[in-house]
């Protein structure tokens, strides 16, 4: 994973979405319906028809957010997060959540399309697993030998806030960039290599590290993408759903970002996230007993 260095500001850095089934017309609303940066951009960019009664008329089978005052995402402050709705693109964000922030991992996301779309054979297969094991040695190779490859997908799908840097590593997105890109592959790729490489994701990553955690965690999810800093101290996640795109960006550990996501979730607590623990760590049961 990319090695990301701290900084003196206040940095809001978990992206995570949900839906939700009040305040529609709310000041935090936006539509995943953004400005692109070409002609053919907006050719290929999807036409939403956002509209309450559609969200309503899915609300009973849709995850729920809760909304501050402002109408925005309610979660702690080193939390950006964004979600869409499918097929009408409108959602809800953070305050910040248009903000370029470290990408980690999920800039392989965007390597991978580009990968899918100019790359050779053994190109593609190599770019699905970099995306199922979050292998970045192989993110490494494929930047290498497409270094415009972020850059190119930015413009194509209209990311405004995303920039591939000297690495892979250091490249930058938004909350609402990544749900704007995965939602517009679920519209008009939706057997594409990035999302079947989401919809394979491994629970152990090529290094290692334990890809269950944040949005990760949610029920009923058909794919997800995950990503960590070197140092363990910034976390995101991107899942999507029948309906739904959700990210999130943390400044902060595993858990502080499943924390943030279950907080910003309605109805569902930071212990509906976390991983049962395995046979071998549970504790006898006469010692396991709960006070109270």
């Amino acid at each position: 994973m990319p090695v990301v260095k701290k900084t003196g500001k206040a940095l809001k850095t978990t992206l995570a979405v949900v839906f939700c089934t009040s305040a529609v017309a709310g000041a935090g609303a936006w539509s995943a319906s953004r400005p692109v940066a070409s002609a053919d951009a907006v050719k290929k960019n999807f036409s939403y028809a956002a509209s309450a009664s559609t969200i309503m008329a899915q609300a009973g089978s849709l995850p729920r957010v809760e909304l501050s005052a402002l109408g925005e995402i309610s979660t702690d402050e080193r939390t950006e997060m964004a979600i869409a709705y499918a097929p009408v693109g409108l959602g809800y964000r953070t305050n910040g959540a248009e903000s370029p922030l470290p990408a980690l991992s999920l800039i392989k996301l965007y390597i991978a399309q580009y990968v899918a779309e100019h790359g050779s054979p053994e190109d593609v297969s190599r770019a699905a697993k970099m995306v199922s094991l979050s292998d970045d040695k192989l993110a490494e190779k494929l930047y290498e030998k497409f270094p415009d490859s972020v850059n190119a997908i930015a413009r194509k799908y209209g990311l405004q806030e995303t920039y591939g840097g000297r690495t892979w590593g250091v490249s930058r997105t938004s909350a609402t960039d990544v749900v704007h890109f995965v939602s517009q592959l679920r519209e008009e790729q939706p057997d594409s290599v990035v999302l079947q490489g989401m919809r394979k994701w491994s629970k152990i990553a090529a290094d290692g590290y334990r890809q269950d955690f944040g949005l990760a965690r949610m029920p009923g999810i058909e794919g997800a993408k995950l990503g960590w800093s070197n140092s363990r101290g910034w976390h995101s996640s991107v899942v999507f759903g029948p309906g739904y795109v959700i990210a999130a960006v943390t400044f902060g550990g595993k858990k502080e970002h499943t924390m943030d996501v279950a907080k910003a979730l309605a109805n569902v607590e930071f212990s509906d996230l976390t991983p049962e623990p395995s046979a071998s760590t549970k504790k006898p049961a006469a010692a396991s007993r709960k006070s109270g």
